[in-house]
């Protein structure tokens, strides 16, 4: 596989676009990202970046949980306390608990955090199906033992 080839995989799997990608990659013929599509080789490298993104987007989303559930409200604290922040001071402040921030009135101004215990049940699921994963080998080999020790039949292996 070329370089082209693999940053065209790359790209496809960023953008879900056969053209973009290949544009993106360096192809100057936009009917090349056809025939790339249809090489296996190409497909099976797609196939395991997709699989990488997802793993990386599960991590991603777990942390996201874990951040909503136990990060700290103090930058929305300082906010309300501050009056009017610099657009640098604002830059700095962490705000990824906060859904929502409205001025009804002069003066005043309403907070809303996303729900931390809805964080920390997603959090709890997304960490149990994680436990639960296994690699489809060894799923399979167990269920094989599983399946052999309930048959109930008594089978001898080696030399008689």
């Amino acid at each position: 596989m070329t370089k082209k080839e693999e940053m065209f995989c790359r790209y496809f799997v960023n953008t879900g676009n056969i053209d973009q990608a290949s544009v993106l990659s360096g192809f100057k013929n936009h009917d090349i990202a056809q025939k790339l599509i249809s090489k296996i080789e190409i497909l099976e490298k797609i196939k395991k970046l997709y699989k990488e993104k997802q793993e990386i987007m599960m991590i991603k989303t777990n942390i996201g949980y874990e951040h909503l559930a136990f990060g700290g409200i103090n930058d929305a604290i300082k906010l309300i306390f501050s009056g009017n922040p610099s657009v640098d001071e604002l830059n700095k402040m962490d705000f990824f608990n906060v859904s929502e921030i409205r001025r009804p009135r002069e003066g005043a101004i309403e907070i809303k955090f996303f729900d931390r215990l809805k964080a920390l049940e997603k959090l709890e699921n997304v960490n149990l199906n994680f436990e639960n994963k296994e690699l489809p080998f060894y799923q399979a080999l167990a269920d094989g033992i599983k399946n052999f020790e309930n048959s109930g039949s008594q089978q001898q292996f080696g030399d008689d």
